[in-house]
């Protein structure tokens, strides 16, 4: 047990009957309604479990197993797990592991087991299930630890159905991106366009520089050619 947590002690403070094995003094304070300031040895007393667990290891009193953990009880509690109500035993289980523990009952610890595995399975299922229920009636008849799990299941569903059904914080398309992507391709392609453009009356513009070299190559041939001619003519 956990020394922080709450249910753990809660759960210590559940009285077990104990038998005193011998004369107790000054401690009649204890066995409620007594006025006798002594207790007797054999008397019965319900003392805190934590008490009684402390004595017992002292050997000074023995611990009465609780009729809720007895063979009566038990049978109800194996004919039909699910439907036994725990409002009159909130740490059933846990105080149940520690008995077991101390009376070495193997055979208590595996019925708890079993019992409290099939009633977790519909107490989950239940959980899950139910939607817009008033659950306040549902947990009293459940232990403590039975509540955690039903309450924990009940939240998760329920925080899982909002957040299905939202609708202000679905994704949804945005056409303002859209029109701005269209925009822009728009403008790409426009670029593109003017960069062949300048492409071209460039080539234009290349074609038409080599036509004036080579016009020019040629009148400087013929000219040349005609020189020589008159030179030969003169001669």
């Amino acid at each position: 047990m956990s020394y922080f947590d709450i249910n753990d002690i809660l759960a210590e403070e559940q009285k077990i009957t104990c038998s005193f094995l011998y004369d107790a003094y000054n401690l009649g304070q204890l066995e409620e309604g007594s006025r006798d300031p002594d207790i007797k040895k054999d008397s019965k007393v319900d003392l805190p479990y934590w008490m009684a667990l402390a004595l017992a290891k002292s050997n000074f009193v023995s611990v009465i197993m609780p009729s809720e953990y007895q063979d009566e009880y038990k049978d109800k509690l194996i004919a039909d797990p699910k439907v036994i109500s725990m409002r009159l035993f909130p740490y059933y289980d846990k105080i149940g592991i520690q008995l077991s523990d101390f009376f070495g009952d193997r055979k208590l610890k595996l019925l708890l087991f079993k019992v409290f595995r099939e009633r977790f399975l519909n107490i989950y299922r239940d959980s899950i299930n139910l939607k817009e229920t008033d659950i306040s009636k549902i947990l009293g008849h459940l232990t403590y630890q039975e509540r955690e799990v039903f309450s924990n299941g009940y939240k998760s569903s329920n925080d899982y159905d909002k957040w299905m059904s939202r609708k202000s914080e679905k994704v949804e398309k945005n056409t303002n991106s859209l029109l701005i992507s269209s925009t822009s391709n728009n403008n790409n392609n426009n670029n593109n366009n003017n960069n062949n453009n300048n492409n071209n009356n460039n080539n234009n513009n290349n074609n038409s520089n080599n036509n004036s070299q080579n016009s020019s190559y040629k009148n400087t041939q013929s000219t040349t050619v005609k020189k020589r001619k008159r030179m030969f003519d003169d001669e």
